[in-house]
């Protein structure tokens, strides 16, 4: 059974439950469409804001692509076996896909094989997984998942809507996996449409986990052309992408697909790249020291953001970077995450560019190295092309 098969599957399943267009006033989301709230789909479509009418009018094929992309790639659905992929994708987007990918390394565990409960699925899970017998491990998963619900101290008021979406998802997962060793790829029954029961009403849960912030797209670029192979990160702001200017050097000025026909910026002599991007009117707040910051980009050859927690140490003498140091956890930045996205740890707004990894140095005089990086501030970025010209590819 291909994974598209299973993805479009799953998401007739998870659109069930997610249900249409809704735009509660007690909502704090607001307008939302097949559980997609306005400012995700602002996001998605790289716009600050849009009109409740675009919500409404969102279409099934786009919203199934903004799952794909928040909640399936992150799971890794197409690596996983059928039956898993569906049962993983559902708990994603109930939960948070940090929740999700815990539960099956408890499940992996609990099976017998040893695997690290981090939220983080790599090559390690992947392999667990396929070790284990996938109806023990779907029938394990749903245990698990069963039990967290019980956890929950709102289980009295939402558990029963919780349980039907389990349940539901359970049939729908034995099916997938009597039809992937059979060589079907129709559904051997429908789907359940719990539309119209009050328990439909139950709320998400989301477990704090290392996710993105929903005002931030961040994605990955390898480059292999003429024997030069690089590796960065890329986020969205000002209406474009914003990376390292030293990774599009390196990838012979080439934009990534994403950024396919923009031109390319590059502000004076910072470590910065523009692509397609319109500076706004306001400037970005100036980095402050002390401040606490997180920086997130994909290491090389993953498919999963890795994060840092950091603190703005100072800025360069007479340069516009800035040097932050680790705090959580205590390694360094590495290969691949340069051109990622920094942002302020509490209020999610973006800060600056990840630009380089700097030798451990004791920082904070405590005796002890502090591993730490530089970073180009959005703040300084804006100053500089309000100034002068631009440099243009």
């Amino acid at each position: 059974m291909s994974a598209s098969n299973v993805y479009e599957r799953t998401m007739k399943h998870i659109f069930t439950w997610e249900g249409g267009y809704v735009d509660h006033p007690n909502d704090p989301g607001g307008a939302t469409n097949y559980g997609i709230t306005r400012q995700t789909l602002a996001n998605w479509r790289g716009k600050p804001s849009i009109p409740k009418q675009e919500v409404k009018d969102l279409s099934y094929n786009e919203a199934a692509q903004i799952y794909r992309a928040n909640y399936w790639n992150k799971i890794l659905g197409d690596d996983l076996p059928p039956s898993i992929a569906m049962l993983m994708m559902d708990a994603a987007v109930n939960s948070g896909p940090g929740a999700a990918i815990k539960t099956l390394q408890r499940a992996v565990g609990a099976l017998g094989e040893k695997i690290k409960v981090d939220g983080a699925i790599g090559p390690n899970t992947l392999r667990a997984v396929r070790q284990i017998d996938e109806e023990k491990l779907l029938n394990e998963f749903v245990v698990r998942r069963g039990v967290f619900y019980g956890s929950l101290k709102t289980f009295t008021s939402f558990g029963l809507g919780w349980a039907r979406r389990l349940v539901s998802g359970a049939r729908l997962a034995h099916s997938i996996l009597t039809d992937s060793r059979n060589g079907a790829t129709e559904p051997a029954e429908p789907v359940e449409n719990p539309a119209d029961t009050p328990a439909n009403n139950a709320p998400s849960i989301v477990e704090p986990s290392p996710l993105l912030p929903a005002n931030i797209s961040l994605k990955r670029h390898f480059f292999d052309e003429r024997g030069i192979q690089v590796y960065g990160s890329f986020f969205q702001l000002w209406g474009g992408w914003i990376t390292a200017g030293h990774v599009i050097r390196q990838m012979l000025n080439t934009s990534p697909p994403f950024a396919s026909g923009q031109q390319i910026l590059y502000p004076g002599q910072m470590d910065a790249a523009l692509m397609g991007c319109t500076i706004p009117d306001q400037q970005p707040r100036a980095p402050v020291i002390g401040q606490k910051i997180v920086v997130a980009g994909y290491p090389a050859g993953s498919s999963t953001p890795s994060f840092r927690e950091a603190e703005v140490y100072m800025q360069r003498p007479q340069t516009t970077d800035w040097i932050a140091t680790i705090s959580s956890p205590a390694e360094p930045v590495v290969v691949g995450m340069s051109g990622g996205v920094v942002y302020d740890a509490t209020s999610k707004a973006i800060v600056g560019i990840l630009i380089t990894r700097n030798s451990p140095a004791d920082l904070d005089a405590d005796g002890r190295a502090d591993q730490n990086f530089d970073f180009v501030a959005m703040y300084d970025v804006w100053n500089q092309l309000r100034t002068f010209p631009p440099v243009g590819v």
